[in-house]
């Protein structure tokens, strides 16, 4: 996983799980909870490319 592509790509698509868990589950008290931490964690991706730009 050295590829930032390939990092990128699972970063993205493990936060649409955990926004897609988090959604089903909204009517919940915990559903907005991870629904908050897919966000986070699709945030997260931004700011993985950011580090990568840093010389």
């Amino acid at each position: 996983m050295d590829n930032p592509l390939n990092v990128m790509t699972f970063i993205i698509i493990a936060s649409m799980v955990v926004l897609v868990f988090g959604y089903t589950w909204r009517h919940k008290h915990w559903g907005p909870v991870i629904i908050l931490l897919g966000v986070l964690s699709m945030l997260s991706s931004i700011l993985y490319r950011i580090v990568l730009a840093l010389p």
